[in-house]
């Protein structure tokens, strides 16, 4: 999925759900993602694997995403849930050029369990 702009929906930008026995694979390249109500790209899986990538992952997406602003009070730009559930958002613009892993990074995305990768270009 790319060239696309996904701004100001009252949910998740991008919802990704998959069931507990199925396989499901994203790519996401140039899009802007920003002020969602909730989760910019919020990646669930309730066991099946489910590979998104947002750039630099193995579906070779670009990435070049803009994910920023959603309702990061209580939301993230990227949010991921389910041990089978993997996004790889490399060379994004998350509206800081600091963007780093632990704590200041939990602004931008986090995680309940799966794994995210996520860098800023600009950083």
């Amino acid at each position: 999925m790319s060239l696309n702009s996904i701004t100001a929906n009252t949910k998740s930008g991008i919802f990704l759900y998959n069931g507990p026995s199925a396989l499901l694979t994203a790519t996401l390249s140039r899009n802007t993602i920003k002020n969602n109500t909730e989760h910019g790209i919020n990646a669930k899986s309730l066991g099946g694997d489910l590979t998104v990538d947002a750039g630099g992952g193995s579906q070779s997406s670009v990435g070049l995403n803009t994910i920023s602003g959603q309702d990061n009070g209580v939301h993230n730009n990227v949010y991921v849930s389910g041990e089978a559930a993997a996004v790889t958002a490399k060379y994004n613009w998350w509206s800081n050029a600091t963007l780093t892993s632990g704590a200041a990074a939990q602004d931008y995305y986090a995680v309940s369990s799966g794994t995210i990768t996520a860098t800023n270009p600009n950083s």
